[in-house]
């Protein structure tokens, strides 16, 4: 997800938060957690980050 955001060239900044949406519950790891989610967890993260990169305005930054 993150890198269609970050690559494309039509602006789906409308759709931030409907992506941040899907990926927060990704979030929720805990700390016996198997690998497999905390690599989910790390590829989400990428994600978020990539959507700042692309546009920081479209993003609550104090919510992220």
């Amino acid at each position: 997800m993150g890198m269609l955001l970050e690559n494309t060239n039509a602006d789906l900044s409308g759709q931030y938060m409907t992506v941040l949406a899907a990926l927060q519950p990704l979030f929720q790891v805990s700390a016996d957690a198997r690998s497999v989610q905390f690599n989910a967890r790390d590829n989400a993260c990428g994600a978020v980050g990539r959507m700042i990169v692309k546009n920081v305005d479209a993003v609550p930054l104090h919510q992220v």
